[in-house]
């Protein structure tokens, strides 16, 4: 990747060469952003600590600045999070539902342009982090399937090794990493049951499974009668109707799908190349014996 000065000094010269400005177009690219409005008197900051508040704290991720102070947190999407287009997102979190000043909008413009009221600035290298997978709840009002459903599995859904495998995983997170009220423990049991439907397992049994292995660890744990009804149900149906990837995408058996792939068919051109590569390592072999033999006898 290009150092950040060198992509800075070439989006001048092509601003000043051909006078437009640069923009990242977040769709096309895969990346999903933040644009938040951080001036005095907006409610940029306000919106971003409620959503922490509830969701826990942001990623490390790239940020640019812009001449207004404004910020881009930009994140990688993943199979959990897409770019979708919204703006004011977050303003139902406010009092009287205020204006947010978080957008997602389509593009924003990339650092290196530069105007009379300053320049669109990088912060530090800091890698695009996956986007947290709370962010595709936060966007999730205007993420409808098209006519037609869900999409279809990409394998057989419950095979047996599959179970098995998210067993294993759900094991490991529960106590490594459970999900804690306060802590980000929504967005996480969205993201966990997101993983678990990678991994080739139907919704009613990602249910069962969580409730067995991963429940016991949460701080506290979900419910799943009373008046509060499954609240991890509803949790894991949100997880499963708003997927962007099939279920199974991360299994052996959609990662192998299809036909085997065709032979390689190689010419008498290709045959009498490799034939003639042999032969010169060959030679270099000899040759680095009689040397080494030579030395040893001196």
């Amino acid at each position: 990747m290009f150092g950040r000065r060198l992509v800075d000094d070439r989006v001048r010269k092509l601003t000043a060469q051909y006078s437009h400005s640069w923009a990242l177009v977040h769709g096309k690219s895969d990346v999903v952003v933040i644009d938040a409005d951080l001036k005095k008197g907006k409610n940029g900051q306000a919106s971003l600590d409620m959503l922490e508040v509830m969701y826990g704290p942001l990623p490390e991720t790239s940020v640019v600045i812009s001449p207004s102070g404004g910020k881009h947190f930009r994140f990688q999407a993943t199979n959990y999070c897409r770019h979708i287009f919204k703006l004011n997102f977050g303003g139902d979190l406010l009092p009287n539902n205020a204006k947010s000043n978080l957008d997602s909008p389509h593009y924003t413009l990339i650092p290196g342009n530069r105007f009379a009221a300053g320049s669109y600035r990088l912060v530090d290298r800091t890698p695009l982090a996956p986007a947290p997978a709370w962010l595709a709840e936060v966007l999730g009002e205007d993420r409808r399937r098209a006519p037609g459903g869900p999409l279809e599995p990409a394998c057989e859904l419950d095979l047996d090794s599959n179970i098995a495998a998210a067993s294993e995983m759900l094991s490991h997170w529960a106590r490594v990493h459970p999900a804690i009220e306060g802590q980000g423990g929504d967005a996480w049991t969205f993201q966990v049951a997101c993983m678990v439907g990678d991994l080739g397992i139907s919704e009613d049994t990602c249910r069962d499974l969580m409730l067995e292995l991963f429940n016991p660890f949460c701080i506290p744990q979900w419910e799943v009668e009373g008046p509060s009804k499954d609240l991890m149900a509803t949790k894991i149906r949100s997880a499963y109707s708003s997927r962007e990837s099939p279920v199974g995408c991360r299994t052996a058996e959609a990662e192998f799908a299809g036909d085997s792939p065709e032979p390689i068919k190689l010419t008498p051109a290709d045959v009498e190349a490799a034939n003639r590569v042999q032969d010169e390592r060959e030679q270099a072999r000899i040759l680095a014996a009689e040397l080494a033999q030579e030395e040893s006898d001196v």
